[in-house]
């Protein structure tokens, strides 16, 4: 993984994720309380959104849930990793999720040139 300079705010985490069956939304959002307080509690970390697929192509294999966070850089996720924080919230979201899927990107933005 190379490290990222960058603007602020320029690299995205984002998890595809199935989770066990029959998991009432109470028990996820209770969950998800532990991430919301990350981009306060860890350097770099700058948002957090999560969201469920409602796309009519039902081309999601499973993956229903999104999350998403924004970092600084590369070298930021990377620690992000390591934090107790987000050790805490990966050790209580297990409890719910069966399978997952990880991405990191720096966007690019595609611009018209004429």
């Amino acid at each position: 993984m190379a490290s990222g300079g960058g603007s602020p705010g320029a690299y995205r985490h984002v998890i595809l994720a199935k989770l066990k069956e029959d998991v009432p939304i109470e028990k996820l959002q209770e969950k998800l309380k532990l991430f919301a307080i990350l981009p306060s509690i860890i350097p770099g970390m700058k948002s957090f959104h999560w969201g469920i697929d409602e796309s009519v192509l039902l081309k999601h294999k499973g993956y229903t849930h999104v999350f998403e966070a924004t970092f600084d850089s590369m070298d930021d996720i990377s620690s992000y990793y390591e934090h107790p924080g987000h050790l805490a919230f990966a050790n209580q979201v297990s409890s719910v999720v069966d399978d997952y899927i990880v991405v990191n990107y720096k966007p690019i933005s595609i611009t018209n040139q004429e």
